[in-house]
């Protein structure tokens, strides 16, 4: 219901809003989001699976939607996560009269307000809240970022960002989906989609515009170790096939190839460790 209050409060900066709702006809989840398009007065379209799909099968989901709606591919999508809340003040400066002003080779990825809610129950949101801003990009590091760069940083981190408020043209997705190499998971979805083909840069707003809740149980902490690899192969293959599209990427991604192979070697001798997740906290 959180995620819903706070769409219909932000609904001015949106041409329109799709609920995509991954569950059975009869579910809980259906029925708030239908009753949501009938009494919330403002544009909202609901889809559903009819029975629960993994995260790219959904994915596939509805941008097939899209597809069949004729919405151009060159359309900029908002992705946010049933979970998770927009934040109208940040919308309010980034989207300033109506105006996102986006790049239609670029990426937008956080920076987001950090609710850290426990695995059981219902965080009670105290009236005095003052959230921590999380980013994915060191704070010195210049913006925006060449795609291939930030996703090659990336790739020495086990880290799976959260893709809520991720910002991005329908044609990323929809390269995905049509990519003869099947995606598997949702795993690192934000770097396939910043190295996607036409999309050439990776950066973040000014202001943190969604509000995410973390979760000890979240999808980052239960996908299988053996299918994350797997797909972590799915990946090197879309960023070889970036590299080729794009040669200035080549020696950046080589680079960091023999670097990660260099590294391995090192922690299997104990010479080395792994790093771990490179999340930031801005303030």
């Amino acid at each position: 219901m959180r995620c819903l209050a706070s769409i219909e409060k932000a609904e001015q900066y949106f041409s329109a809003v799709l609920l995509s709702i991954n569950s059975d006809p009869g579910s809980a989840d259906l029925i708030q989001a239908r009753d949501f398009q009938d009494r919330s007065g403002i544009h909202v379209q609901v889809i559903n699976t009819t029975f629960e799909l993994n995260s790219m099968s959904h994915c596939r989901f509805w941008s097939k939607y899209l597809q069949d709606c004729k919405i151009p591919e060159s359309k900029h999508l908002m992705w946010l996560g049933h979970d998770d809340e927009l934040d109208t003040k940040g919308l309010a400066d980034i989207c300033h009269a109506g105006d996102w002003s986006l790049s239609p080779d670029t990426m937008y990825l956080g920076p987001w307000k950090l609710r850290h809610e426990p695995a059981q129950g219902l965080y009670v949101i105290p009236d005095d809240e003052n959230l921590e801003t999380w980013t994915c990009f060191p704070k010195q590091e210049r913006k925006p970022l060449g795609a291939m760069k930030w996703a090659c940083d990336q790739l020495f981190h086990p880290t799976y960002l959260n893709l809520t408020g991720g910002v991005f043209p329908l044609s990323s997705m929809l390269e995905i989906v049509r990519f003869r190499v099947k995606k598997i998971s949702g795993m690192r979805l934000e770097m396939t989609l910043a190295t996607a083909p036409g999309s050439l840069w990776i950066t973040e707003f000014r202001e943190p515009i969604t509000i995410v809740c973390g979760r000890s149980d979240s999808d980052r902490a239960t996908i299988p170790r053996a299918e994350a690899i797997s797909d972590d192969r799915r990946l090197l293959i879309w960023l070889i096939r970036f590299a080729f599209v794009n040669p200035s990427a080549r020696f950046q991604l080589t680079k960091t190839l023999v670097g990660i192979g260099v590294l391995r070697i090192k922690v299997l001798l104990g010479l080395a460790q792994l790093p771990g997740e490179d999340w930031v906290v801005r303030s």
